[in-house]
Parts: C-alpha cells; structure tokens; sequence
C-alpha cells in the first residue's frame, strides 16, 4: 500500500509537469503510438485519432484500471504493452492481438484469446491463466507468479519457449507437458517441486530448467525427449539420479546438490556431454568436480534437513502473504522476489519521455507553424493574385457595360436600364435584323440555285457545240487529207506528162 501510494503521489508530481495535457501521444512512422496519462477517456480519444495504429505503448503509467473497450476502434492494432502500472484485473479475452505485455503488474487471473502469439506477464499475482481453443501461443513469460500446476495450461500446439521460472509448482506431470508438441524451451526453475512424474516424449525440447527447486531424486526418463541439448538440475537436493539422456544432450547442470557418489559415478560413466563444477569445497567427496557422498550416513540428515528446509520455507512464505506489518528490513530480496523499485524507475523514465515528447510536440507544432505561416504567404500571394484578377476583370465588365448602353442607346431603343436586359434587346434587335437577312440571303441563293441551273443548261450547250466543233474539224481533217492526197496524185501526174 506504501509502495502504491508513494508512486501514486509520484504520478501527481508527474502529471504537474504536463501543463495541461491529459494524455501525451507520440506515434512513429512504423504507426506505433506511445501514450502517458491515466485518463482512459482521453486515451480513447487521442487513439480514435490514429485508427491506423498497430502498436500501443502504455507502460510505466502507474494504472490501476484499464478498459479495454478503447482499443475497440483499431483495426489494425497488433500488440499492447502495459506492462509496469498497477493493474488488478484487466479483460484481454477480447483483445484479437499478436502480442500482450502485461510484465510487473498484480493481475491475478488472465483469459487469453486465440489470436495471441506473445504473453509476457512476468511478476503479476498470476494462480489462474486460460488460453482459448485453437491458440496460436508462441511465447508464454509466466514467471515470478502464484501458479501452482500445469493442468490449466491447455493445449497449445504452437507453444515454443515457456518460462514458469518463480512460482508455487511443487509437482510437475511430463504428460501434462507432452501436449504442448512444439515445445522448444522449458524453464521451471526456483518452484517448490519435489516430485517428477511422466515421461517426456516432446521431439523438439531441447531446454529444460529445473534448477533451484526441492528434487531430491531424478528418476524421470529423458531419452525420447530427442532434441534435448540443455538440462538444468543445480541447486536441487537431488541425491538419486537413475535417467537415461538422449545422445543430443550437451550440457547437464549438476552442482549444488546432495549427490551419491555411487549414483553420480554410473551417471556421469561414459558421458557424452559437459557439465558444471562445485565451485566450494566440497565436505566429503566429489567425482569429476562435482560433489557427493556415500547414501548410508548422511541418509536420514538429508531427509530431515530437506523436510526441514520445506517447512521453513512454507511457513515463510504463509507468513509473507497473511502478514501486512513484516519487517523486511532485514530480508534479503531472492531471485524470485523481483523488484518495486523497477515500477518506480520505469515511472520515473515516463517522465523523462514524457519531457521528451513535450519538446519534440513543440518542436512538431513550432514547425507546423513555420509551415502555417509559409502557408498563410503563399495563400495571401494567391489572393493578391486573385484580386489583382477581379480588379481586370471588373474593368472589363464596367467597360463592357458601358459599350451595352452606347449599343442600346445608338441603335435607339429604350425602356431598359439593366445592362443585361439592354444587351437582351439587344440581341433581340439584332434577331430581327437577321431574319430579315435571312430572308433576303434565301432569296438570293434560291435565284443563285435557278442561275446555276441556266448556268447548267448553258454549259451543256456548250458542252454539245464544242462537240460538233470536234466532229467539223476531223471532219475537215479528213477532207484535207483527201484534198492533199488528189494534190500528190495531180503532181505525179504532170510528172508523167511533162516527162
């Protein structure tokens, strides 16, 4: 509650720095849209203004409610970061997204739709998560929640990577893991789980962390698990190993662990991959660095020490969730117990964003009104322009106007004052002395039509003299040439007689 209040105070401090602003917005050219407020009305409406949005970025604004509901309007909209606020409940199974990042927030139970590929909800309150049929989950961050099985899970066959590292798993099903068939990475490290039961057979697992966890034998077969490369058992108090590896395994984590010698000589005989070192000195023995000790003396300590270790820590942990006035002064943070101060932090960054994008939103407007004013030149120029135009313009109506009324007034008409009807007489005037030309012009081109018919007339009787003309001159033209043949034949003659 401290803790909440502080940061709430903080966000007030925050806010003061805004000015007047309810919501920052910020988008970028690949249409993701950072937002920095709590006023979910005024989110609604920045985001109504970017319908386009594919990426919303709502992180380190200290929320404690959300609805969903505003992001109904983008269609586009492919991942929602809201990570680091103060979240308790939040509706996602509406939301038909790729990628939800919900990290450092006290959200205790989540139903997920379909279309989800990515769900990041590290360090929430998380005992209960649901994942609708047909689930296209790619990656699932669980980790540091309140989860206690796997069973709830569901069956996701596209599930590569997932985390369920810090939580309350004090027993682990293989078959329950076994539907998740393309499963790649599996971490479930620093849990409560002290029992191991199934048998793996997914064929791409090839990570497997179960390191920081309370096993005290490994008698789970890991041979038809035959991508495995990585397995992870430090920090256990595992003193039993009877398991088979598959050939592709290439590192086993080892150390930390209560080993019996004999069992970890027949396991560690002939291997074929690399592991850890014991980096303390070891109390008893150690094979291959690691360390052990004969089963028989140390059995029943083992045991008890190993009850003893998970009563302690149960009533640890009951006393840190029933207990509202802990000291923790003196508690030392575990690897499992995350980080206040990082909300506080990313908060505090929002403020420096939130600086930033005040400055470059002043920047932007400093600029959009360098162009406004640009604007505002060009479209004065323009309007000197246009009125430079109605001013030659109107000239030239006043000038026409003017020529109207001497027409109207030299061709004597009268009665009208308006230019418009003036040049309406006008014309009608001018309609009438048309017609009458007309008139004349059909006239004459009726008596051109009876000319060119004489004409016609004629010049087929010129056509025939011209003619007659012909057939007289080859008429003649014969007759010349008998004339000129009696000629020869007379010359030829008086030839003869005067010979």
């Amino acid at each position: 509650m401290g803790r909440s209040l502080m940061l709430a105070v903080f966000w007030l401090l925050v806010a003061g720095t805004l000015v007047s602003a309810e919501i920052l917005i910020q988008c970028s050219e690949d249409l993701s849209c950072r937002l920095l407020g709590r006023d979910s009305n005024a989110m609604a409406r920045k985001l109504y203004q970017q319908s386009n949005v594919r990426n919303v970025d709502l992180h380190g604004n200290l929320l404690d409610t959300f609805d969903t509901n505003i992001l109904g309007s983008l269609r586009y909209l492919q991942s929602l970061n809201i990570s680091f606020n103060l979240l308790q409940d939040i509706a996602l199974h509406n939301l038909q997204l790729e990628t939800i990042d919900i990290t450092y927030n006290n959200i205790s139970t989540v139903y997920v739709a379909a279309s989800v590929k990515n769900l990041y909800a590290k360090r929430n309150q998380l005992h209960r998560i649901q994942v609708a049929p047909g689930s296209h989950m790619t990656n699932l961050v669980l980790s540091m929640n309140k989860l206690e099985n796997l069973d709830k899970l569901g069956s996701m066959q596209s599930l590569a990577f997932l985390d369920l590292s810090c939580n309350l798993i004090m027993h682990v099903n293989f078959d329950d893991i076994n539907t998740l068939t393309s499963l790649e990475s599996l971490n479930l490290a620093n849990n409560r789980i002290t029992r191991l039961s199934g048998q793996l057979s997914n064929r791409k697992l090839k990570h497997i962390d179960l390191s920081n966890n309370w096993l005290v034998a490994i008698d789970t077969g890991f041979q038809n698990v035959v991508a495995l490369e990585t397995l992870l058992l430090q920090k256990n108090r595992i003193a039993f190993i009877e398991t088979t590896l598959s050939p592709s395994v290439k590192y086993v984590g080892l150390s930390g662990n209560d080993w019996d010698c004999k069992k970890l000589s027949n396991f560690l005989s002939g291997k074929r991959f690399e592991h850890d070192q014991d980096h303390e000195p070891c109390s008893f023995e150690a094979r291959m660095k690691v360390c052990c000790t004969s089963l028989h003396p140390l059995m029943a300590a083992r045991l008890i020490k190993y009850h003893r270790d998970e009563f302690l820590a149960l009533k640890k942990s009951s006393i840190l969730r029933n207990s509202s006035t802990t000291d923790c002064s003196t508690n030392k943070p575990g690897p499992c117990d995350g980080d206040d101060e990082l909300v506080y932090n990313v908060a505090n960054g929002a403020l420096y964003n939130s600086q930033a994008i005040v400055l470059s939103e002043k920047e932007r407007l400093e600029q959009k009104v360098t162009n406004k004013d640009h604007d505002l030149k060009t479209a004065q120029s323009v309007l000197n322009r246009i009125r430079m135009q109605f001013d030659k313009d109107n000239k030239e109506l006043n000038d026409l106007t003017d020529f109207i009324a001497n027409e109207y007034f030299t061709k004597q008409l009268s009665g009208e004052t308006d230019p418009l009807r003036q040049l309406i007489s006008l014309f009608e005037k001018y309609e009438t002395k048309n017609t009458a030309l007309m008139d004349e012009i059909k006239k004459e081109e009726e008596e051109n039509k009876r000319n060119l018919q004489e004409l016609s007339v004629v010049e087929g009787e010129l056509e025939e003299l011209q003619q007659k003309k012909n057939n007289l001159l080859n008429t003649i033209g014969k007759h010349n040439k008998t004339i000129t043949n009696y000629n020869e034949q007379i010359d030829r003659l008086m030839a003869k007689i005067n010979g």
